[in-house]
C-alpha cells in the first residue's frame, strides 16, 4: 500500500508534505520505518513528518529512546512531533534528553516557548527537526478547538478546560481541507 500510494502521489507532484497522523498512532504499525524508507525512496523532495504520543519511544519515567528516535530519521523523517500529553515534566524532561542529538544535525525546539522552525517546510531531505508539543493545560493557544460549524456544546466544553467561542450561525465559508489534503486510511482508502 505505501508503495503504491507513494507513486501515485508522485504523479501528482514530487514535492508534498507527508503526514503520518491524523488521530491515531503511527508507530502501532510494525512497518513504519519500512513505509518512511518507500515514501522517502519515491518522493526524495517530499518533506516527511511524524506526529506520536510517545509511548512507543518512551517509558513511563519519561526517558526516551534516542536509537529509535535516531532510527527514524535514518530512515527518511524530516520531522518528528512529539506530544506531551502528561504534563510540564515530560517536556522538560524530553528536552534535557534531545540535546544529545544535536551533533547528528537534528533541531530541537519547544513550540511553545522557541518555536523557529517552520513545521510544514519543503526542504525535502535539507531538514531534521524534532518539535516538542507542550500538554494540553499549558498549551494557550497551540490547539486551540474551533466551533466554526457551531455545532459544539461550548457550556460543557468550557466546564471541562476548553475555551470555545459560541457562534450563533456557522460560517458562511467553505471548507479548504479537501482542496489541500487528503487522509489515507492504512488500507488506502482516501
Amino acid at each position: 500500500t505505501a508503495t503504491k500510494l507513494s507513486e501515485e502521489l508522485l504523479k501528482l507532484n514530487d514535492k508534498i508534505r507527508i503526514d503520518f497522523s491524523s488521530f491515531g498512532e503511527p508507530l502501532l504499525n510494525k512497518n513504519y520505518l519500512e513505509i518512511i524508507k518507500i515514501f522517502r525512496n519515491t518522493l526524495p523532495k517530499s518533506y516527511i513528518q511524524l506526529f506520536t504520543n510517545t509511548n512507543l519511544i518512551s517509558n513511563k519515567n519519561y526517558e526516551l529512546k534516542i536509537e529509535k528516535i535516531k532510527e527514524l530519521f535514518d530512515y527518511g523523517l524530516n520531522s518528528l512531533g512529539l506530544d506531551c500529553y502528561k504534563n510540564e515534566q515530560q517536556e522538560i524532561k524530553y528536552t534535557k534528553q534531545l540535546l544529545s542529538l544535536n551533533k547528528e544535525n537534528i533541531k530541537i525546539q519547544n513550540y511553545s516557548k522557541n518555536y523557529k522552525y517552520n513545521l510544514y517546510c519543503h526542504n525535502g531531505n535539507e531538514i531534521k527537526l524534532i518539535t516538542i508539543i507542550p500538554c494540553f493545560n499549558k498549551q494557550k493557544g497551540i490547539r486551540k478547538r474551533n466551533n466554526m460549524g457551531g455545532n459544539i456544546d461550548t457550556k460543557f466544553a468550557n466546564k471541562c478546560g476548553e475555551e470555545i467561542i459560541k457562534i450563533n450561525n456557522p460560517l458562511k465559508k467553505f471548507c479548504t481541507r479537501p482542496f489541500r489534503e487528503l487522509t489515507v486510511k492504512t488500507n488506502g482508502d482516501v
